[in-house]
């Protein structure tokens, strides 16, 4: 994954309640309530790529 590559340790998106199970399968977790965005209902996921080094 290139993000990974970059250094990014989360990735974040904004998904149609309709697709929530697929991004859930993928690894994602639902991190907001559900909101409308152009006139779709949608709820924003997360899901972890890496853990921070310290």
């Amino acid at each position: 994954m290139r993000g990974i590559q970059e250094g990014a340790l989360q990735s974040v998106l904004s998904a149609e309640i309709d697709a929530c199970a697929f991004y859930e399968a993928c690894g994602y977790q639902k991190t907001s309530e559900p909101y409308t965005e152009d006139g779709v209902l949608c709820v924003e996921m997360t899901k972890q790529l890496k853990t921070a080094v310290k």
